[in-house]
């Protein structure tokens, strides 16, 4: 595995004891307007907080870069969060014109360069609004990246494409740049936003392909990234608005949707057949051993998932997630 050293890559620790502050970006619109048939970021908020993100003591705020949609109602919900949890910086970011997922994920890159966030945050956690986290997923995600983030041009936390574990290690996989989708879970510093603005809408592919291809035009000698080797993030999948399906492993969704209790199963009403094909690791509300951690993606590969009955679960699904209630424990294996 070759990783080069530039000035975003350093290779250092940091230190445990340091105080991390983090950047939660997510691009948002009201699906539908867009002929798509849900919204669903007030389930992705529900299981923020049912994950005890909200409650966490690493230092994070939430930027909401919402698409111009008409009716922007649809996140009235966030005063809700906004009352109860008033440590943490909730905002949403509005445009007077519609804006589609390029243009506005492009904004974002702009917004956080141009107000030079580098100066209030160490990473930025890009995420989409549809997705679910693990337990405890900030303290997973700043033990993790103490150890790591350093290491590596941009990093994942969540990974539908081919990884590889990294040797005597059992907390980090690599992956080929070039193989990087899905921005459900992507890490980077604040100051790499200024090499994607540049040749944003010059690169082929959705946001995310956008942003791999300008990363590799700026850092051509960066060819491999790190991420989890499990995913702490999983894509529903639902009312997607950029991504078509790219697997028939489309049931994992169901299943955690029809088998979270504290979401709303309504979402997909055909999912009761599904509940007998619930991943084995989302059985445990905890992970207790590393030997259990190590088998993961065993446990993962035996299963077999049977495709969802409707169609309107659409997008990348990581097969590797930990799960909802699982906390995967890296804040106290990372040393």
């Amino acid at each position: 595995m070759n990783m080069n050293k530039t000035p975003l890559v350093d290779f250092k620790i940091i230190p445990k004891s340091k105080k991390l502050k983090y950047l939660i970006c997510i691009p948002c619109v009201n699906r539908l307007e867009r002929s798509n048939i849900h919204n669903v970021i007030h389930h992705t908020f529900h299981n923020f907080e049912h994950g005890n993100m909200f409650q966490s003591l690493i230092s994070f705020d939430i930027i909401l870069f919402e698409s111009g949609s008409k009716d922007i109602s649809y996140l009235d919900f966030i005063n809700d969060y906004k009352s109860k949890y008033t440590n943490i910086n909730i905002n949403i970011i509005t445009s007077d014109t519609q804006l589609d997922g390029f243009t506005n994920t492009h904004r974002m890159f702009n917004h956080i360069h141009n107000n030079n966030l580098s100066n209030i945050y160490d990473f930025i956690i890009w995420m989409d609004d549809d997705i679910f986290v693990c337990k405890k997923f900030m303290e997973n995600t700043d033990s993790w990246i103490k150890k790591y983030g350093n290491s590596s041009i941009f990093c994942s936390l969540y990974s539908p494409f081919p990884t590889f574990p990294v040797k005597n290690d059992p907390f980090a996989n690599y992956a080929h740049i070039h193989n990087y989708y899905g921005s459900c879970c992507t890490i980077f510093k604040p100051i790499l936003a200024k090499f994607i603005i540049p040749l944003f809408f010059h690169k082929y592919g959705k946001p995310d392909s956008k942003f791999r291809r300008s990363v590799e035009h700026f850092f051509p000698n960066q060819k491999i990234i790190l991420v989890t080797p499990f995913s702490l993030v999983q894509h529903m999948n639902i009312g997607s608005v950029n991504h078509s399906n790219h697997f028939l492993n489309k049931s994992i969704s169901d299943s955690i949707l029809s088998n979270n209790t504290n979401t709303n199963t309504n979402i997909n009403t055909n999912t009761e057949n599904l509940n007998n094909n619930i991943d084995i690791l989302d059985k445990t509300d905890s992970l207790e051993t590393l030997d259990n951690i190590k088998n993961i993606k065993k446990e993962n590969k035996k299963k077999m998932f049977p495709t969802t009955p409707t169609n309107i679960y659409k997008g990348h699904i990581a097969h590797n997630f930990i799960g909802i209630l699982k906390d995967p424990l890296l804040h106290k294996y990372i040393r």
